[in-house]
């Protein structure tokens, strides 16, 4: 394996991840740019690599001739400054999510520039949890007759930490997440039915409908601060129920417990029985040493590409505009 030098474009807590697995694979976290060299964020990293330099600007730390290759961690509201001078930039990149918030932007971006597009990767970690892959592996078999995408939104967490401009995003910013692991297991969704429902304390809507994936129906939930387990649900025609909740963990289902009823409970108690359990590895951030082997082997079409993104931004504009408002 060589080893390769990379450059950071962005030195938060999720560049900390990425370079902490990156130093196990033996690769060299050569050199970084952030905000500016005060920052609280470049003053951690510095600290665990000490021999990392620090160049003070975007457009320098792209023509390092000596970085081979970078990761790319700016935040929601900054990524699509700079995102078409990444794109158009001939070496590899792991860019995180968001790659952009904007369905056009993007779309004219990647259309624009095409001969650099098949190295770079989207930091959609999931797709290489270990519960993910049995789920889409189960899929691929057959026998599917029903799903269910279910996502609940912390809007007041995300409020304190971003503001209220973070509202118009949270689908780009946060649902992407599911979304991503939806369109990885289930491809390609026709909009059916979608109702919108704006909440009444935030700038903020939330979606329920039906989509279809070929022949099968899948419900979608997209909503506010929603009691529920967020996931994936998949039924089977084997009567095996896959539970994909939380995304680290697969729980597989057929048949019952019954408890039979007793002078004290005078009802027939039905429990699902759960047959199977897939538990992703966690000694790191899950699914991101996976993607950082397969990035830094060049393996760039195992992991999420910028035309998966720009396949959930369209998807996010579509429900927006086919929605019907619904009041409670």
């Amino acid at each position: 394996m060589n080893t390769l030098n990379i450059g950071f474009i962005g030195v938060g807590s999720m560049a900390l991840e990425h370079a902490e697995v990156a130093s196990v694979l033996g690769h060299r976290i050569f050199a970084a740019t952030c905000t500016n060299i005060n920052s609280q964020n470049w003053i951690n990293f510095k600290a665990i690599y000490n021999d990392c330099v620090y160049i003070d600007a975007i457009n320098s730390i792209l023509l390092n001739n000596d970085i081979d290759v970078y990761i790319v961690c700016l935040p929601w509201n900054v990524i699509d400054k700079y995102i078409e001078i990444l794109i158009r930039n001939k070496k590899p990149m792991l860019i995180e999510k968001p790659v952009s918030i904007y369905y056009d932007k993007l779309y004219r971006i990647l259309s624009k520039y095409d001969t650099y597009i098949g190295n770079k990767m989207v930091g959609f970690n999931r797709r290489f949890y270990k519960s993910v892959l049995a789920l889409k592996d189960r899929v691929k078999i057959g026998g599917l007759k029903f799903a269910e995408i279910t996502i609940s939104e912390d809007l007041s967490s995300l409020n304190q930490k971003f503001g209220d401009k973070i509202f118009d995003h949270i689908l780009e910013y946060s649902s992407c997440h599911i979304l991503d692991i939806s369109f990885f297991i289930l491809n390609n969704f026709n909009i059916l039915n979608i109702f919108s429902y704006k909440e009444n304390n935030f700038n903020f809507k939330s979606y329920n409908g039906l989509l279809q994936s070929d022949s099968i129906p899948v419900s979608i939930s997209i909503n506010a601060n929603d009691p529920v387990q967020v996931g994936l649900k998949l039924k089977f025609d084997d009567n095996t129920l896959w539970h994909l909740s939380p995304i680290e963990n697969l729980n597989v289902y057929q048949g019952y417990n019954i408890i039979e009823p007793t002078s004290f409970k005078r009802i027939r108690q039905y429990f699902p029985k759960k047959v199977s359990f897939i538990e992703s590895d966690c000694l790191y951030r899950p699914g991101i040493y996976e993607q950082m082997k397969a990035f830094t082997n060049s393996e760039y079409s195992s992991g999420a590409s910028l035309f998966d993104f720009l396949k959930i931004l369209n998807f996010i504009h579509k429900i927006n505009m086919c929605s019907k408002s619904s009041y409670l």
